[in-house]
């Protein structure tokens, strides 16, 4: 039963939970509000769970989630900007490069021209 979890067990297993939500969205915007009713707790209470036991926010966390998911989908020459802010749930183009730039320091297209020269192999001489 839950009451009988460690303090690790109920981090860990919260931690299982928003990922398990994550990943159904599949990068697309998941509130903290979201996810506190997927989990039938309160919102606040979901907040200071998630920083007791990851020394982090939980906005801090699914931010860099998300810019992961970011970066996944641009090795994906296949889908432009667009494409990926859409795919992301992003409101629009200005909303996902305020993100990015935020994030990283850098513009997506910047970030993303240099990722793939460094990931492309070079010609052999």
């Amino acid at each position: 039963s839950v009451a009988r979890m460690t303090t690790d067990q109920r981090a860990r297993q919260l931690l299982k939970d928003i990922d398990a939500l994550l990943r159904a969205a599949r990068g697309a915007r998941v509130s903290i509000n979201e996810i506190a009713a997927v989990l039938h707790i309160s919102e606040s209470r979901l907040r200071a769970r998630f920083r007791a036991a990851y020394s982090t926010t939980l906005g801090s966390y699914l931010s860099n989630y998300r810019l992961h998911r970011v970066i996944e989908l641009m090795r994906d020459t296949r889908l432009n900007l667009s494409e990926i802010a859409g795919e992301l749930g992003f409101t629009d183009s200005a909303a996902f490069a305020r993100f990015f730039r935020n994030e990283t320091g850098s513009t997506a297209s910047n970030f993303r021209h240099r990722m793939l020269n460094l990931t492309t192999p070079s010609a052999a001489k």
